[in-house]
């Protein structure tokens, strides 16, 4: 039939033409509903109408899910014009490129490309800095974190969140405080301040930020009285967490020596529970030595399948029962050591 003879959309010539008259407005909103080789479509047929807004839907459009292997050079192609045209770009503009290049790093083809795009954006900040907005912020310094670039903006951008206290909702504060422990920053002042703005809302983090927190604070070695509050939180909802997050927040406690009751009930529930993934098993067990609750010890090493364990997990088991001295728990030490050893 005539309708099968036509090339599918975005590809035909009608498609073409229909697609080069489109307000600025229908664009957006075709980039934001299209899928990857649609967006890479549209970017070949109106290349000469996107502007800062639509670079940025189309990045962070094709950036939702991984990316193809057979539009592998299209997207890096739509990044380095982007890159570009940064300067055409406004802040919010910017700053969800940067969060779209972030995400698009995880494919090593496309990260070259996302670390170039990533430190043209740095060079904007002096322009973008005063109109971002709080989660403008957070995906910005979240993107650097992600591939270990530009630690004097992140800190530039860290140091601004400390200036609005109340505005910065827990996600974003959580995707600040990553960055900078994942870029090893030394701005003890920015963490603290971060830190004191956490504690004071740390009941409406989401428990997988809590943890991500926690994690960062225990990564750059900062421990101060808001920790420990954040602590007390991951305690008082231990009984919830999902293994993940209860063993990586009883790793950072140990990590940072928080001895209080938030990390008894990290202990508690860790030891409850029983069994450990087999990826935890070293680290969760040195924790629990390090923060002396040798009974949940005892539960957890009971149930430890040996074979599972890696030479680095073994390890940190011999660490954990150089620290395992009671009388009481010793038999099990013992026979533990010797299925694992």
């Amino acid at each position: 039939s005539e309708s099968s003879c036509q090339p599918c959309w975005p590809f035909s010539f009608m498609a073409v033409q229909r697609m080069s008259r489109m307000s600025p407005r229908m664009l957006t909103k075709r980039l934001t509903t299209s899928t990857a080789a649609e967006v890479l479509g549209l970017f070949s047929s109106c290349r000469s109408q996107f502007d800062g807004i639509h670079f940025a839907a189309a990045l962070g459009r094709v950036a939702g899910s991984p990316v193809p292997p057979e539009l592998l050079t299209d997207v890096q192609e739509m990044m380095q014009v982007a890159e570009v045209e940064l300067s055409v770009c406004g802040p919010r503009q910017v700053a969800t490129l940067c969060h779209a290049a972030g995400r698009l790093a995880r494919q090593e083809e496309l990260k070259a490309s996302a670390i170039s795009l990533l430190r043209a954006a740095g060079a904007e900040i002096g322009r973008c800095e005063e109109d971002l907005q709080p989660q403008g912020v957070a995906n910005w310094c979240w993107a650097y974190g992600k591939v270990q670039v530009g630690l004097p903006v992140a800190e530039r951008l860290a140091a601004r969140a400390t200036t609005a206290p109340g505005q910065y909702a827990p996600q974003q504060i959580a995707a600040v405080v990553w960055s900078l422990a994942a870029l090893r920053s030394q701005r003890r002042d920015l963490l603290r301040a971060l830190g004191l703005e956490a504690a004071g809302i740390a009941g409406q983090f989401a428990d997988r930020s809590l943890t991500n927190v926690l994690w960062a604070y225990s990564c750059v070695n900062v421990h101060h009285e808001s920790v420990e509050w954040l602590v007390e939180e991951a305690g008082l909802r231990s009984r919830r967490l999902r293994t993940d997050d209860l063993i990586g927040s009883l790793v950072s406690t140990a990590k940072l020596r928080v001895g209080s009751i938030g990390a008894a009930l990290l202990c508690k529930e860790v030891g409850r529970r029983g069994g450990i993934p087999a990826r935890w098993v070293g680290t969760g067990c040195w924790a629990l030595a390090e923060l002396g609750n040798r009974d949940a010890l005892a539960s957890v090493a009971r149930r430890i399948e040996p074979q599972s364990l890696t030479p680095a997990e073994v390890a940190s088991l011999a660490v954990a029962y150089s620290r395992w001295w009671d009388a009481s728990h010793a038999g099990a030490a013992e026979e533990c050591r010797a299925t694992c050893v």
